[in-house]
This record gives structure tokens, C-alpha cells and sequence, in this order.
């Protein structure tokens, strides 16, 4: 752990950074000033220290009660040196004792820095476990859990928490010796190139300018590529495979063995790419989720899925929509209604009927600011009558 100085010291160096970076001079009088202005302090002052009250600490993962498999599964995360803590905060052990003993559905409702991330990560892991342990589906496609969020920079935010966690070489390998396989994960989003079917000319064109400026940053300044992939900001495969520079281009920006993210739509959709397909974990926000439901491009997603839940009553869908606060009023209304058409289109039975597949229980988490819903608040009451109109 690092101390306050260091902390000060490194808030005031990337800050330089970013004014050099940003702010370019080319009179070498100019440059030389401003070098003597950061070396003489101007860009920061002495730290201040407000110490904040902790939050309580829960009891140890062993003592929760919890089944064994998912233990067993965090502890050896944790080994892997992931942000995997143990013991965690109450409130994360009373969230997880609830999904997983109780089997009740989550509002985790905390301040910032409260670890409500962490809740449904471990949920997630929790749910490959018992997936794991069971061995009756680990090999099929399907999506078991997914991330819902209402704007595109919140979806890449968290994007890097799944490279940390899912793309980490020992936390892969740990959760590939359970599953028998990598499991993987996607952004699909109106950012996510490109959409339509695999096109050599569209990889160019597209594709091709962005993987080998992270290969090129890889190979000029290695110690920056390094900071930004342990920041989860590079994607977590292996870009050289996945370009393939100087070989036919059909056969380049194929998904490599091994790789955690799936970085295009063509990866997801998995057209002649054996090592890609439906991703274990799909992050999106409900625009387009709603053309997802509707075009015949990303059907796929819903079939395999259905195909999934039906192979064992165990499996569960893990829904989890974040910043859930924001989803009041007629945009509360528009989730609502769409999470009930992904329900009748997994077939949920009392919605589709004549339809054999059917979805035993949804696993949800709403995610949210704790001030935006305190008890007893209307805010409150009509967010939890949300989540019961969804989930029957």
C-alpha cells in the first residue's frame, strides 16, 4: 500500500503528464518555464488528510453460510492477488448470504467506495461455481449474466473491472480449471465495432488502426502500455493473434485460444470463429438491447441462451442493472416493458405460452446511489414496485 506522500506525489505527476500531453509548446523559453513551474510546486500543495468513517466488517467468506464452491472459488481468486477481499464489508456478506442462501433478489443501496461492485461480481462468480460444480452445461454457450446500464460511459467504466477480474492471466486460468474452458465476456454497445456480418474490408478499415495502435504502444513505451493494461484499459486478449499482421486477412481478428474479451460483434456472433460465440458475461445499455430483441442479426443471443436455461433447471439468468436510480418515470416505465420482452423471449412461461423453455428465477441486482433511495422514500416504493412487476 502506498503512503500519502506517494499518493500526493503520483496525483502530481500525472497531472504534469496530462499538461504536457495536452498542452503543447514548441518555444523552447516556453517549455523551459513551465518545466520550473512544476519543479518548483506550482501544480499541487501539501495534502490534506480528512480521515472518514470505515465501513463495518462482515464476516469471513467460510463463515457465511455460503456453498462451498463459491468459497473455494473466492479464496483461490483471492490467492491470485485480485480485488478479491476477505473478509468483506457487512453489507457485501449480508447481500451475498441473501442471493445465495436465501435466494432473494438484490437493491444494494450504499455510498460511493462501499464496494456495491464487488457485490455482483461476486454474485457472478458465484453463479459460474455452482455451474462449475454441477458440470451439466459449462461447454454450452449462453449468456448467464447480464450487465445493464443506462449510458455508454458508465458501460466502459466497468468494462475495465472485468478486464482486471475475467482478464487477469491467474484469475482466467483459475476460473478456466472450473469451467473447462475461458470464460469470456463482451461490450456490446453502439461503440463496439462494427455491426453486420465478418468483413475483411470493414477489419481494415476499422479494426485495423486501433489494434496496432495498442500494438505500437506496446512495443515504443512499454511502461505506459503496462500502466494502462493494469488500469483495464487494453483489451484483455492477445492482440498479436487477434491481428495476425501478414496473414490473409480472413483469417485475421479471430478470436485467439484463451482470450477473455471479446472485442467485436463479429467475435459474439461467432461466424467460423470456434474460440468466440455468446459471451458468459454480455455488458450493454438497454438502447441496444431493445435492437438487439428485434434484429435478426443478434438472435443468437436469445436462442443460445434459451438453449442453456433448458439444458438444467439449475441454470439461472443473472440480471444486473446498474445505476438503477436513473430509471424513473416514463424511462423507468420503457426498462420495465423491456425486460419483460426479454422475459417472454427466453419464454417465460404465464408470457409465451406454447413456448417449452422457461426461466426459473431471475437473479437481479439493482445497483444505485444510496441517496437516491431511502427508505420508506416514494423513490423507493416505486422502484421496488419495478422490480416485482419485471421478475413475476
Amino acid at each position: 500500500m502506498k503512503s500519502i506522500k506517494e499518493v500526493s506525489e503520483q496525483v502530481e505527476q500525472d497531472l504534469q503528464r496530462y499538461i504536457e500531453s495536452n498542452y503543447h509548446l514548441h518555444h523552447p523559453r516556453l517549455l523551459n518555464e513551465r518545466e520550473q513551474l512544476m519543479n518548483s510546486g506550482e501544480t499541487s500543495t501539501e495534502p490534506w488528510v480528512e480521515a472518514t468513517p470505515t465501513y463495518e466488517t462482515g464476516e469471513q467468506f467460510s463463515d457465511l453460510g455460503l456453498p462451498q464452491e463459491i468459497v473455494d472459488l473466492l479464496k483461490d481468486l483471492e490467492d491470485d492477488g485480485l480485488d478479491i477481499y476477505d473478509p468483506p464489508y457487512k453489507h457485501q456478506a449480508d447481500g451475498l448470504q441473501s442471493f445465495f442462501n436465501d435466494e432473494k433478489d438484490l437493491i444494494v443501496s450504499t455510498g460511493t467506495g462501499s464496494g456495491k461492485t464487488e457485490i455482483f461480481l461476486y454474485s457472478i462468480l458465484g453463479q459460474l461455481a455452482r455451474e462449475a460444480q454441477r458440470h451439466n452445461t459449462t461447454d454450452q454457450r449462453g449468456v448467464r449474466t447480464l450487465v445493464l446500464y443506462p449510458m455508454n460511459a458508465l458501460v466502459a467504466d466497468q468494462l475495465a473491472r472485468m478486464r482486471q477480474l475475467f482478464g487477469d492471466e491467474n484469475g482466467r486460468e483459475t476460473l478456466a480449471d472450473r469451467m473447462g474452458r475461458t470464460v469470456q465476456f463482451g461490450m456490446y454497445t453502439g461503440r463496439t465495432p462494427y455491426h453486420g456480418e465478418f468483413d475483411v474490408d470493414k477489419n481494415t478499415n476499422r479494426l485495423t488502426p486501433v489494434i496496432d495502435r495498442y500494438l505500437n504502444l506496446k512495443e515504443d513505451r512499454r511502461d505506459l502500455y503496462d500502466e494502462l493494461d493494469d488500469m483495464g484499459r487494453i483489451p484483455a486478449k492477445d492482440l498479436e493473434g487477434f491481428r495476425s499482421k501478414g496473414q490473409l486477412r480472413e483469417t485475421q481478428f479471430r478470436t485467439q485460444p484463451g482470450d477473455a474479451e471479446l472485442y467485436t460483434r463479429q467475435e459474439m456472433h461467432g461466424e467460423e470463429n470456434p474460440h468466440g460465440g455468446i459471451p458468459d458475461v454480455l455488458i450493454t445499455n438497454y438502447s441496444m438491447l431493445e435492437y438487439m430483441l428485434l434484429r435478426p442479426i443478434e438472435q443468437p443471443f436469445f436462442e443460445e441462451t434459451k438453449s442453456w436455461l433448458d439444458a438444467d433447471d439449475a441454470n439461472e439468468l443473472n440480471i444486473v442493472l446498474d445505476e438503477a436510480h436513473l430509471y424513473r418515470g416514463a424511462q423507468g416505465a420503457e426498462v420495465g416493458l423491456l425486460l419483460s420482452r426479454l422475459l417472454q423471449k427466453l419464454g417465460s412461461p404465464g408470457i409465451a405460452s406454447g413456448i417449452s423453455s422457461r426461466v426459473q428465477r431471475w437473479a437481479i441486482i439493482l445497483r444505485m446511489q444510496h441517496r437516491s433511495l431511502l427508505p420508506n422514500s416514494l423513490q423507493a416504493r416505486k422502484t421496488t414496485s419495478l422490480l416485482s412487476k419485471v421478475v413475476k
